[in-house]
């Protein structure tokens, strides 16, 4: 239908229904609004198309009344033109490609009654002395049962005045002076019919509005916590859980620190630390998701990441994913070192064992992990070179010949009893 009319015609008639309120200029957000306003109420409108199908059957007793001679014509529209075709378009709705059009399945309900009507009155004897009785009660009956948008509905008034005054003058069968009335009658009907449905649309507009604005807050809102917390404990949490803590008893942890920043720190500006830092873990981020692991928490320059609390994983599959991380964040500082010439580098630990998880605070909930595991994480990671990746003898026993290794040492770790055996990590051979 758009088509039929010049671009600049059609750009004037939306920005006037924009600015009534009756339209929305972005074409995405009144696509949205139709399929929430008309599509929705698809077995509503097929129930009040068979519900008017059979009322309008029915009124064959005004026909009656009206002319008690020749209303077996009328009878017949009814029953042999109206009332198959408005069933028809109840029928049609049940196929999808129908739905699509429900709108211009409910004017062409309107013109069936509405013509339908006209001809009946046409065949009474002196039927278009009743016409405003007859087209104001169809007319108020679709704005009230049938919803659809305003434009559409101004269509069936339209067509509602045609049957008026052209009937009128065609039939030529009402008394003297019945044109005005019905005229004055129906344009009334329409007033109160179009100004209803403007204030119904209005008030849906704006509810899906600020329907839509709570959800894009509320999806923010979730992004905003997913990236601070891992997907599943989100989604506890938004389940209303609280109290969250868990023990794992196997999982693979990652602790990296930047060598070399709190220098750098000294020498750049605050806009320039933070880029530099942004850059840095979203890169480690990248590598993390990619990797199968999660982040968990970054520390000033430190980066801590842990795999095996939202999938169950092979003691070995810890050890290689947590390897490829470390491997991974090695080799985007070393990047990062190429873009920036920065005196940069990075320690990394890595460690397997048991951990005890869970979320604490309320304003402001973080995630985080506890217990030994932890402790030797950051113990190995304190203790490797600038450069380098210490691994646990757990991890190097876990990847087996996977792994290029250095010679054993022993690190003693703050908190834990007995030193514990680790080595460097140059490679991976999977």
């Amino acid at each position: 239908m758009a088509a039929l009319f010049p671009a600049s015609w059609r750009l004037h008639y939306l920005n006037f229904l924009a600015s009534v309120g009756l339209a929305f200029r972005d074409e995405k957000d009144e696509r949205l609004f139709v399929e929430s306003y008309v599509y929705s109420v698809v077995r509503a409108t097929q129930i009040f198309l068979a519900v008017g199908g059979f009322a309008f059957l029915t009124y064959v007793q005004q026909d009656v009344l009206i002319d008690p001679e020749n209303y077996h014509t009328a009878n017949n529209i009814r029953i042999y033109y109206s009332t198959p075709l408005i069933g028809l378009c109840a029928v049609a709705l049940f196929f999808d490609i129908i739905k699509k059009h429900i709108e211009y399945i409910i004017v062409a309900d309107g013109f069936i009654i509405l013509s339908a009507q006209a001809w009946i009155f046409s065949t009474l004897q002196s039927g278009y002395n009743y016409a405003t009785v007859g087209f104001a009660i169809i007319f108020l009956a679709f704005s009230i049962a049938f919803i659809t948008r305003v434009t559409f509905l101004a269509i069936i008034a339209a067509l509602l005045l045609i049957g008026t005054i052209g009937g009128h003058i065609y039939a030529h069968n009402a008394d003297p002076g019945w044109l005005v009335v019905n005229t004055i009658g129906t344009l009334t009907a329409i007033l109160l019919g179009m100004v209803s449905a403007v204030i119904r649309e209005r008030s849906a507009r704006v509810q899906f509005m600020a329907t839509r604005a709570l959800g894009l807050s509320q999806a923010r809102a979730a992004a905003l916590l997913g990236s601070m917390l891992p997907g599943k404990i989100v989604e506890r949490i938004q389940a209303g859980e609280t109290g969250i803590a868990d023990a794992f008893d196997e999982v693979s942890v990652v602790f990296a620190d930047i060598a070399g920043f709190t220098s750098l720190s000294r020498r750049l500006s605050p806009t320039d630390l933070i880029r530099l830092l942004d850059n840095l873990f979203s890169r480690f981020d990248a590598a993390t998701e990619r990797c199968g692991m999660e982040k968990i928490t970054t520390i000033g320059d430190a980066y801590m990441a842990v795999g095996g609390m939202s999938s169950k994983a092979t003691t070995k599959e810890l050890a290689i994913n947590a390897s490829r991380l470390a491997l991974a964040i090695r080799e985007e500082v070393i990047a990062m070192i190429a873009e920036t010439d920065y005196p940069i580098n990075v320690r990394v630990g890595v460690h397997i064992g048991p951990i005890v998880a869970g979320v604490v605070g309320e304003r402001r909930p973080t995630f985080d992990c506890w217990g030994d595991t932890v402790r030797i994480t950051t113990g190995l990671e304190g203790r490797a070179g600038s450069g380098c990746i210490l691994i646990s003898r757990d991890v190097a026993e876990a990847l087996g010949n996977a792994a290029q290794i250095g010679a054993e040492l022993r690190v003693v770790v703050k908190d834990i009893a007995d030193p514990i055996s680790a080595c460097e990590l140059y490679a991976l051979q999977l």
